[in-house]
């Protein structure tokens, strides 16, 4: 899998190319010096069904998000804020209900 960040895509090769494009409606096949690809959205949604299909997609928050101030996060700030960005239920306050 590459990522392409000027068109804010994941490129892959696909054994079942047809399977990928049936479910991601926004994927578009490419052919490059006759090597079929395809291109799906670098998005969370897309990101979860490529998750949920098997492939390794990464989060798409370390590719295309301007972190701002001065320093960039370290490596495990990074990897934090890409599983957090990925699965909603892991910052998600639990609400206590006692009866």
């Amino acid at each position: 899998m590459l990522v392409w960040p000027q068109k804010k895509a994941l490129v892959l090769k696909s054994r079942n190319p047809e399977r990928l494009i049936n479910t991601i409606p926004a994927a578009k096949s490419f052919t490059v010096k006759g090597v079929p690809y395809i291109a799906v959205p670098d998005r969370m949604e897309e990101t979860r069904v490529l998750r949920a299909m098997g492939y390794n997609a990464p989060a798409p928050i370390r590719h295309h998000y301007d972190w701002p101030g001065r320093f960039k996060p370290f490596s495990a700030q990074l990897e934090a804020a890409a599983f957090l960005s990925m699965y909603d239920r892991a910052f998600k306050r639990q609400v206590r209900h006692d009866g």
